[in-house]
């Protein structure tokens, strides 16, 4: 399961992305300290206000124009706002840590660093491709890292996806500097170092992104969560030494 680490004023949460909140709530003091349960899908109707989109309890329980049109003239529709709207600055204001999970490579001597796959902007189902926005991780854009978007030519063959195919299979590959005195270390040890980025969330963003089904591609828009002021951070789970420390921000 893939974690994601949450920072209010120096305090650490975990989100696990099966989190469950209780949205019948309507004290805002209770998702202060349950935020850790968010999902990400509910991170990005909070930051677009999709009331019915976060309220999917509510949304089924009022389920025509009308219910709706009705609903929203009453009491607890108005409190249901405000939570929204406070939900709005809360995420905004919180400081999250994303665990990017995967293998580093070997140390590659010409670059001297390491790189690590992740974040495949496709799922493979037999017979159909479902597109992934690039530059992403769990739906938190990445774009401002050290990252690349590599051909994916094994898995393409592997599902006789043609090389000059316009929807090619892609997936992300970040670039990690490393001395070579700290390397070594890592190298042998790899199981033991996890990459985490601690990033500002700025809002959303549209992108297209592909998917394959029936021998045709199709387009389709997929929402993340834009990001800035990352650091990215190399730490050795068992001494707690930290060998890597980058900031990196969107360019002005």
């Amino acid at each position: 399961m893939k974690k994601i680490l949450i920072t209010i004023l120096m305090v650490f949460f975990f989100i696990i992305p099966v989190g469950a909140i209780d949205k019948a709530s309507t004290d805002i003091e209770y998702y202060k300290a349950n935020v850790s349960s968010l999902r990400y899908d509910e991170i990005i109707d909070i930051l677009l206000q999709d009331f019915w989109g976060f309220y999917y309890d509510v949304a089924q329980r009022y389920d025509t124009e009308l219910k709706r049109e009705m609903y929203t003239e009453s009491a607890e529709y108005a409190k249901r706002i405000e939570i929204l709207k406070a939900l709005r600055s809360l995420v905004r204001s919180t400081r999250f840590a994303i665990e990017i999970e995967g293998e580093l490579s070997d140390y590659d001597l010409e670059t001297n660093a390491f790189y690590l796959r992740f974040g495949d902007n496709y799922v493979i189902i037999p017979f159909i491709g479902i597109g992934k926005a690039p530059y992403s991780y769990n739906k938190f854009y990445l774009r401002h890292l050290p990252l690349n978007v590599v051909r994916d030519t094994e898995t393409a063959e592997l599902y006789g996806v043609p090389e000059n195919d316009e929807y090619y299979l892609y997936y992300n590959r970040l670039r990690i500097d490393i001395a070579k005195r700290d390397a070594l270390d890592i190298e042998e040890k790899k199981s033991l170092y996890k990459v985490i980025v601690e990033v500002d969330v700025i809002g959303t963003k549209e992108l297209a992104v592909t998917f394959f089904a029936s021998g045709k591609w199709y387009g389709v828009k997929s929402d993340v969560i834009l990001t800035d002021n990352a650091n990215m951070i190399v730490k050795n789970t068992e001494t707690g030494d930290i060998v890597y420390n980058q900031s990196f921000s969107i360019p002005k």
